[in-house]
This record gives structure tokens, sequence and C-alpha cells, in this order.
């Protein structure tokens, strides 16, 4: 036993206390990895000092580059709104015929329906039933009439450019039609 205990005292004191490291440089080496320490080392000795000189210099770049971006970015912006202003305008007047197409149709649907027979009524006591007769024996005969001669004549007469000796007479009858109503009354006619 006691020859036990003397090699164990032996080697306790060849492993910990033979060399010249102390306990804790011993310690030091084993929590601190070498990659650590020379990244340590690099550090103090690669990273340049930063004056004010360099830091101007970057912020003069940093301007720079901003400023060439801004450049381009508004040359872009011109150069697609350059591109873009014809299919622009191409859309607002295909949108604007679309639209009134749309309200034309929405009109003739909803618009109530001009009775150019019931309107002949009123015509009827001087040209007769087929506007076979000279109104106040002094018009035209105007049984026959196309649609547009018969038109043109109520129009001219609506706003003074037509008409002899029943101009005045035929301006109070037709004054108060519109468009539509002088349109359905002339197609009538016309087919008499």
């Amino acid at each position: 036993m006691k020859k036990t205990l003397l090699i164990l005292l032996f080697a306790s004191f060849i492993f910990l206390g033979c060399g010249s490291e102390t306990k804790d440089e011993v310690k030091e080496e084993t929590v601190k990895p070498a990659a650590v320490k020379e990244a340590e080392h690099v550090k103090e000795t690669a990273v340049p000092k930063t004056d004010e000189s360099h830091v101007e210099n970057i912020k003069n770049e940093v301007k720079e580059i901003v400023k060439d971006v801004q450049t381009q970015t508004k040359e872009v912006i011109e150069k697609v709104q350059k591109e873009t202003e014809p299919i622009v305008k191409d859309v607002v007047t295909k949108t604007q015929d679309i639209a009134t197409d749309i309200k034309e149709k929405i009109h003739e649907a909803t618009a109530p329906e001009i009775n150019g027979k019931e309107l002949f009524a009123t015509c009827a006591s001087c040209h007769g039933a087929q506007a076979q007769n000279k109104a106040l024996m002094s018009s035209e005969v105007i049984r026959g009439w196309s649609k547009d001669k018969i038109l043109e004549a109520l129009k001219g007469y609506k706003d003074g450019t037509y008409g002899r000796n029943m101009k005045t007479i035929m301006t109070g009858q037709v004054k108060n039609l519109n468009d539509e109503q002088l349109e359905a009354l002339a197609a009538y006619i016309s087919t008499l």
C-alpha cells in the first residue's frame, strides 16, 4: 500500500508540478482556444483607425451614389411616361367611346317609345289621314315624300328656315317637338 501511495504522489507531481507554466497559464490555455487568440491579434493589428477625412470620403461617395440613383430613376420614369402616354390616350378615347355607346343604349332602352302615328293625329286634321291633302288648300301634298325630305322640312319649319306661306302655321306645330319626335313623325309619314 505504501508503494501505491508513492506512485500516485509521484504521478501527481509530474503532471501538476512539472513544467514552467503556472496553473493560471495552463487554465488560460485550456479556456482560450488558439482561434480566439488569433482573432484578437488580428483585431488589434489589422483594423485601421478611421479618421475624419476617411469618413467624409465615404459620405461623399454615398451622396454620389444616391444622386446617380435619383438621376437614373428620373430618366426611367420619364421614359415610361413617354412610352405609355399614347397608350393612355388611346385607352381614354376608347373608354369615352364605350361610355357614349352605353349612354345611347341606356337611353334607347329606357326612353319611352315615340309613336309617329300618334304624333301625326294632329297633322291629319289638315293633311288628311293618309297625308293626301293640301293643308289649308295651299301646301303641297306630302304623301309619297321620303323620310329625309319630310325630316328636312320639319326641322326647317322648327328653326324657321323652311316654308313659304305655311311657315308660320307649321313653326307653331313643330316648335315643341324634339329631334326624336321629328324622326318618328317623318318615318311614319313616309310610310303613307
